[in-house]
């Protein structure tokens, strides 16, 4: 095991001016459980999805082992130092990222070039918090997310032979079913030309979960949305989330739609409603929330508690509990750097299901970043002077 974990980075990024609302001590005390295990060169990008109407302070966790940043490396077994631990290839599921990540490793495999990323979540429920508290050698069960820029429509309504031949077998340990392939031939065909498929998800922590793909998609307005839904035979009815579609699409800044192939399309749809990155996205995000409270789909601690995560953390306010590795990796840059988490509310996600009550999720994100010390200076000066910014 690394000598560095992801905990560590957990309690410098998470556990400082944490909302107790929204991530309870017994419940981050299961987070850090998890995240020993995992070695800190897994992710530079990692978050949480909290249940916005549910009084539990508990969250689901999710991480980003992207081609760019040494996660991929870590998958596949090549990173110095960084294993994962034993027990976890000693399961199924550990076994198929494992394999999918030594293909994408490859310089000559067409996953190295079509996947930039991928997300393993962690569902981790009043049960599986208990397990993680109380057991190391169990290994925790993620569901994996491959993300990809290189899915856009394909004449004939063909998924590409790198998706369907190597990277969903690969991550599912087996073939893609014949019906499952039609489905997803039919979804990419149907896209219009702005949109694409950026992250196909696979359940595997789940009941079923290998025979399931969700497709999240992005770059389609309104109006597109209600076409797709009715080209890949969705069968809700259009007419019954016309009003939820006003509101996602006029309050947020942009809507990705995610549909779950099983394998046709289900009844169950996500509208993931992120809010920019510039000084109205506070603004804009209040008042998003503050909907969802009026409708609720969102308790008011939570709101608040939402409001309240998005800061920063850089090592020089707290250099003694800083972790080893960002501390040695800051001291041998060419240049004067300091690490830095950010925390944001990534996205909500607003979920559909015909006949029963609508559902919000927000996901937190935390990224480790790099800064001079000529940017922590500008920005203790906005800080104390904000009409100076």
């Amino acid at each position: 095991m690394s000598s560095v974990s992801l905990s560590q980075h957990l309690a410098v990024s998470v556990d400082p001016e944490l909302p107790p609302s929204l991530i309870s001590a017994v419940h981050l005390r299961a987070l850090h459980a998890l995240a020993s295990r995992l070695p800190a060169g897994i992710c530079e990008f990692f978050g949480f999805e909290s249940r916005l109407g549910d009084a539990r302070a508990e969250v689901d966790f999710l991480l980003c082992a992207k081609a760019n940043e040494g996660g991929r490396d870590v998958l596949a077994g090549l990173t110095p130092g960084q294993p994962l631990p034993p027990e976890f290839l000693d399961h199924p599921v550990w076994q198929q990222i494992r394999s999918f990540a030594e293909a994408w490793v490859q310089p000559a495999s067409p996953l190295h070039g079509c996947i930039q990323n991928v997300w393993l979540e962690f569902d981790i429920d009043g049960d599986m918090g208990a397990t993680l508290c109380q057991s190391a050698t169990a290994p925790p069960v993620p569901s994996l997310f491959i993300g990809t820029d290189a899915l856009f429509k394909r004449r004939g309504s063909t998924a590409p032979p790198w998706l369907l031949d190597q990277a969903l077998p690969l991550c599912m340990g087996q073939a893609v079913a014949p019906d499952l392939a039609a489905s997803l031939n039919t979804a990419m065909g149907a896209l219009p030309a702005s949109a694409n498929i950026f992250q196909i998800g696979m359940m595997l922590s789940r009941p079923g979960g290998a025979n399931m793909l969700r497709l999240c998609i992005r770059g389609m307005n309104q109006q597109e949305t209600l076409s797709y839904l009715e080209a890949v035979q969705w069968p809700g009815k259009p007419e019954a989330i016309q009003d939820l579609l006003n509101f996602v699409y006029t309050d947020s800044d942009s809507v990705d739609l995610d549909i779950d192939l099983q394998p046709q399309v289900g009844p169950k749809i996500g509208l993931e409603c992120s809010f920019g990155a510039d000084r109205d996205t506070p603004t804009r995000l209040a008042a998003f929330l503050e909907h969802l409270v009026q409708q609720g789909l969102c308790l008011d601690a939570k709101r608040h508690a939402l409001l309240a995560w998005s800061r920063g953390f850089h090592e020089r306010t707290n250099p003694s509990a800083w972790p080893a590795d960002l501390r040695a990796r800051s001291a041998s840059a060419s240049t004067p750097t300091a690490s830095m988490f950010m925390r944001w509310v990534y996205h909500v996600k607003i979920v559909y299901v015909p006949g029963q009550p609508l559902e919000a999720k927000a996901y937190l994100a935390v990224r480790q970043a790099w800064i001079t010390p000529e940017f922590i200076r500008q920005a203790r000066t906005v800080a104390a002077h904000p009409s100076a910014a």
